[in-house]
């Protein structure tokens, strides 16, 4: 028995005007329409088709029937282009739904007939088809790479067998079809040109099932489970953030399913204008993970999902600042010879200079373990052997901003209680003249925090920009080189599966270890072989400033300690990027 939908399917339409293809200047509009509809030319569109479908479309032969629904709404790519398979996935699919009424079940094909063929028609080459139900993912192909079968349709002049399948007595089954044009077409192969075509659905008990191998996957944080039918015996796949890929790397099965861990690795980068020029940010993307059942050459692709993060977003505080996020963003530097890091982009209230945003940059590892301040007792602002917790008169400040490194030389540090000191030699690591000459003079905020295990990242930078010091401190600073401060260390974080970075930046920093280790080991400005000063203050005492552990805690210390010191400057805003794209590999490069 053979079941045409001749006089009541939908034609599927492109109709190709104008004259640039390529990639997102184009214009595609597919519409499902019936027959006598109208056919609308845009002239300023590449592809572009007119026509509506207003209710659905029901055929029934015998005991077979065939509905068109509109559940999903049919094809309408409003806007849209030449198209990745990734992207093509993502857009609006064609529903019909195929009973059996009969007591016995019976065979079908699903057939994808190419019309009223003129001088000008559309190659099927340059057509991508998917195809899936509730028990098979995306069969994707290009149309001519589908077995060829007689076309039954008045008009047609070509016919691809899209699948085979089987159903049961009474069963029913729902099909969803999408429908693009291929990315790499060129103007030459599809400019000017007309297709339609028709999906027919042909039934006959004798029809030989070749599509038996079916997939399916689901997506749990970063893993991708594909679930085989039982039939399965050997798998193959590939990961893909555009078009369908080779499935060559073996997959190993167990109970019937197999795992792809997918990765950050695999995502794009966008650019984005900075005030010292253009940063490739790597960024999340959609992947999908394609397969291939026992060997043979249909593929079957997953939906695409979104994975990974945007390296650079704001931190949705009141100056909405733009911050580097996760375990290793793409955020190196080339500054002072050597590898800096860059923390983020901040407004003119974060730095005082008034209207511009400045980058701000770190040093991608300590220059060494030194006191935050150790001046004995009656010595500047110190009220005891143990150093003071004001950055204006700090030990520290000092050799960064007149001492041996800021002078490239060698000389003493600020080392142990009361005074203490030790050697240290900048002469191939501190400043160079040229790279002081980048450094923007700003307003170092002072505020500190009176507590330390009640403190999320968003509650440090507001206390950090706050008047809250102890008894005669300063709140400002103005200078060049300071250090992180400890809502920078906060803020640096992406989460991860277990604690993703909602739950980190709403848990206090003092508990950022155990259950909550997302948040430190996802966390670039963290380093497991040291702790850190920053440049915020325990406000509640004179000598005591907030440093992050070694296992990732952020908690008070006593600023005699010796502990890993980054400097950190801002940017002057006439510098700019001369090169490379932020990796560790190739860090950008700056000039003025």
């Amino acid at each position: 028995m053979i079941t045409s939908l001749d006089e009541l399917l939908n034609e599927v339409l492109f109709i190709v005007k104008g004259v640039m293809m390529k990639k997102r200047v184009l214009i595609l509009v597919v519409s499902l329409v019936v027959i006598t509809g109208i056919i609308i030319g845009v002239s300023y569109a590449f592809f572009s088709v007119g026509g509506s479908q207003e209710q659905a479309n029901t055929f029934t032969s015998g005991c077979l029937s065939i509905s068109l629904t509109n559940e999903s709404t049919a094809i309408n790519l409003e806007n849209a282009y030449p198209v990745t398979d990734v992207e093509g996935l993502e857009g609006t699919s064609y529903d019909f739904t195929i009973t059996n009424n009969c007591d016995s079940s019976t065979n079908y094909q699903i057939n994808l007939e190419s019309l009223n063929q003129v001088a000008n028609s559309l190659n099927a080459d340059y057509i991508k088809v998917a195809l899936y139900s509730d028990t098979v993912d995306n069969i994707i192909s290009t149309l001519s790479d589908n077995t060829s079968a007689t076309p039954t349709i008045d008009n047609a002049y070509e016919s691809y067998n899209l699948y085979t399948g089987s159903l049961g007595a009474s069963e029913s089954k729902t099909y969803h079809l999408k429908i693009w044009v291929d990315y790499d077409a060129t103007v030459e192969q599809a400019a000017n040109k007309v297709y339609s075509s028709k999906i027919n659905v042909i039934a006959n008990p004798e029809t030989t099932i070749v599509d038996t191998l079916e997939a399916q996957f689901s997506l749990n944080e970063k893993t991708m489970t594909g679930t085989l039918s039982s039939n399965v015996t050997s798998a193959t796949y590939c990961i893909s953030t555009d078009n369908i890929c080779e499935p060559t790397t073996s997959a190993s099965i167990s109970g019937g399913k197999y795992t792809v861990e997918l990765s950050n690795a695999t995502g794009k980068r966008k650019e984005v204008a900075s005030p010292i020029g253009t940063l490739y940010v790597a960024t999340a993307s959609n992947q999908m993970v394609c397969t291939q059942l026992n060997g043979t050459s249909k593929v079957i692709c997953s939906n695409p999902e979104k994975v990974g993060y945007d390296e650079l977003v704001a931190d949705n505080t009141a100056d909405n600042n733009l911050r580097y996020i996760g375990k290793d963003p793409n955020n190196y530097v080339l500054f002072n010879d050597e590898l800096w890091r860059i923390i983020g982009i901040f407004d003119e209230n974060t730095h005082g200079v008034e209207g511009t945003e400045l980058v701000k940059i770190i040093r991608d590892e300590s220059i060494g373990e030194f006191s935050w301040d150790n001046k004995p007792y009656g010595t500047g602002s110190s009220t005891s052997s143990n150093g003071s917790n004001d950055w204006s008169d700090s030990a520290l400040q000092i050799v960064l901003n007149e001492g041996a490194y800021w002078n490239r030389t060698s000389g003493t540090c600020p080392y142990g209680l009361n005074g203490a000191i030790t050697n240290c030699d900048f002469s191939n690591t501190g400043l160079t003249n040229n790279a002081k000459s980048m450094i923007e003079t700003v307003t170092w905020k002072l505020g500190g925090s009176s507590t330390y295990n009640d403190v999320t990242a968003s509650m440090f930078y507001e206390r950090e920009r706050g008047t809250t010091v102890y008894t005669g401190r300063p709140t400002e600073w103005v200078g060049e080189v300071g250090l992180m401060y400890a809502s920078d260390y906060g803020y640096a974080t992406s989460g991860g599966s277990t604690t993703d970075r909602a739950a980190c930046l709403a848990k206090e920093l003092y508990y950022w270890y155990g259950s909550s280790s997302d948040c430190k080991n996802n966390d670039w400005l963290f380093d497991s072989s040291s702790y850190q000063w920053t440049l915020t203050p325990r406000s509640s005492y004179s000598n005591n400033v907030f440093n992050v552990y070694n296992y990732g805690i952020l908690n008070g210390n006593l600023a005699y300690a010796g502990n890993g010191a980054r400097p950190s400057i801002y940017l002057k805003s006439n510098i700019a990027i001369s090169g490379g794209d932020g990796s560790e590999s190739n860090p950008y490069t700056l000039i003025q």
